[in-house]
Order: structure tokens, then sequence, then C-alpha cells
């Protein structure tokens, strides 16, 4: 398979500075049918499960040495992240989210009123549809959004010409997602040398090593209770739903960080699923 360059070289050197961190064995593999998480004695670390096939099983490429994957070293299964399978890239994100250290610029909090925020009066891009696109729609001067999911509705931009609007964009929300199709570098690259850059969701490697890829702001999670989120990714939950993670926020802008809300946006998008639900 083509190896992918960039992003996951940056990351795996990072874990494979530490060979303790990177010889720690992925006691539990779990792909469940929204997020996949690996499981060290570190800690959890998580990735959408990216399913680029919807074929019946047969028909679909295969994930090199599925039922055997608990067990070998998370150092061997993040090596996956390079894989051009998107599902064992998944594996390969999680297992990297396992392993990186803990960085002390995460603060505990609720990103999504913030970016909503800075998107007020601004021409915004979205790779990815999040939960709160329809928001960012009606405070934004211009909105374009793709996600290659989601059928196309009437003001969404086509995935192959989304980098049209990149340069004009002045704040840039992009899916950490873009990291296991292996287009988040050449998303970067055209986002240029303006503007603000958010990569957000639960598969954002939270490492300051992301900022010298062009990402100004990260919205990652943390665990806080192992067996609720495990719990949350076999049942299987949407972000909505997750329990057992906190969600907060990383960047260099001080003034920003102090600016951040107090709260969790899992229980911020819950109340919004509630609305919405309540509504039809």
């Amino acid at each position: 398979m083509v190896e992918k360059r960039g992003i996951a070289d940056t990351l795996l050197a990072e874990i494979q500075r530490n060979s303790r961190s990177q010889a720690l064995q992925a006691g539990e593999v779990t792909m469940g049918l929204y997020w996949t998480a690996v499981r060290t004695e570190k800690r959890i670390g998580l990735a959408f499960t990216y399913r680029s096939c919807f074929l019946v099983p047969h028909l679909c490429p295969i994930v090199r040495s599925a039922g055997m994957l608990s067990g070998r070293s998370a150092g061997e299964l993040a090596e996956l992240v390079r894989s051009t399978d998107t599902i064992e890239a998944t594996i390969g994100l999680a297992a990297i989210n396992s392993l990186l250290p803990e960085s002390p610029e995460f603060r505990v909090g609720n990103a999504i009123p913030l970016i909503i925020d800075l998107c007020r009066g601004r021409d915004v891009a979205m790779v990815g549809y999040f939960p709160f696109a329809e928001k960012v729609r009606e405070v934004a001067s211009r909105f374009y959004i793709t996600d290659k999911h989601k059928n196309a509705e009437e003001g969404d931009i086509a995935p192959e010409e989304i980098f049209n609007y990149f340069q004009k964009a002045e704040v840039r929300i992009i899916t950490a997602t873009t990291i296991i199709n292996g287009s988040f570098d050449s998303i970067m690259e055209k986002c240029g040398g303006g503007g603000l850059n958010i990569l957000f969701g639960p598969s954002v490697p939270a490492t300051e090593l992301m900022y010298e890829h062009n990402v100004h702001i990260l919205v990652p999670v943390r665990v806080s209770d192992p067996e609720l989120l495990m719990q949350s990714v076999r049942e299987p939950a949407i972000v909505p739903q997750m329990q057992g993670m906190v969600t907060g926020m990383m960047t260099r802008d001080e003034e920003l960080m102090k600016s951040l809300p107090p709260g969790n946006f899992v229980g911020y998008l819950l109340e919004q699923e509630e609305r919405y639900q309540a509504a039809l």
C-alpha cells in the first residue's frame, strides 16, 4: 500500500521517541460502529471508525491480522495510520492517541460556543458536517461546507471543490478524520498562511506538534472513565451520547484560552439534539 507522508510521520516520530510507550501492548482493540478504541496500560485512544466500503463484508478490503490485533504492541498498530485502507488507518490513529503523552496545554471546557463566536461575521469553510454546523451557518458571513459521508444539500460544496474556497475563508473547521483518509496534509497546505484553522473531534491527536502543521486550535477529548467510555464505543453511541470522556481545547493563543467556556461539548450537543427531536 502507498504510504502517507507528513502528519503521520510527525505523530509516529513522537511516539517512537519513547521506546517504553511504543512497546506497550494493545490490551484491547475495539472497533465499534462509530468509534474505535485502542486500550493500553497508559490510556485509551479514540478514532472515528472510518468505513470507506459499505458493501457486504467479503467484498470489502481485508484488515490485516483482524482477530489477532489485541496483544500486539501499540507501536506496531500505530504504523497502520499510514495505510490507504481507512479501517486500518483508523486503528493506527487510535493507537497513536493511546500513546501520546498527555499535554499540559489541554484545558477542559466546551469550545463550541467559542468557535461559533469566532465564526460570527466571517467567511467560514468546514470540512466535515459537525452537529453545530447550522449554528455556524446562521452567524457566518459566508459558509462553505463539505462532507464525503453526507448527502449534499443546497449550499453544500462538493469535496473536490472545497479547496477553491479555502483561501477566501477566515475560519476553517476541519475534522480530524482527514488524518485517517490521508487528506490532512493537502488540506492544510491549501489553507495558506492566513485565517484560523481549527481541528475538531474525538479523533484529534492532543499534542502541540499539530501546531507545526498549520493548526491553530485543537478541540480534542480526554478519557475520564475508561469503562464508561468503552461501553459507549461498544453500544454504539454518537458523540452527544458518549460518556466517560471530557472535552477541551488547546491553543497557543492565551486570550482565546481564557475565553474557553466551562463544561463539556458532549452535554451541549445532547441538549441541542434533544431540542431538535422535540421540535419534530
